[in-house]
């Protein structure tokens, strides 16, 4: 178990990292941990919202194509042919 001093000290870094940060984002910020201190970790609530996305659309596409043929669709739709080059 951690000591006092060390989650004071802890305590006092994040919140200099995150003090100063918009109000909305800390509130994101709060209920991720609030889930996370119900679910698990942050990971397990990860891999628990993946497992759930693939049960829920797992075999939901119902078309005939091959994947060459929506991947040769998708390429021939496209509006720009060339990379963008978005490099600062």
């Amino acid at each position: 178990m951690a000591t006092n001093a060390y989650i004071n000290t802890a305590t006092e870094n994040y919140w200099k990292l995150l003090c100063n940060i918009d109000d909305e984002i800390k509130l994101n910020l709060i209920e991720r941990l609030a889930k996370s201190l119900r679910k698990g970790s942050y990971t397990d609530m990860e891999k628990n919202s993946t497992a759930e996305f693939i049960a829920k659309f797992n075999g939901a596409w119902n078309g005939t194509e091959t994947p060459a043929e929506i991947l040769s669709s998708i390429h021939s739709h496209r509006s720009s042919k060339a990379p963008i080059d978005i490099d600062l």
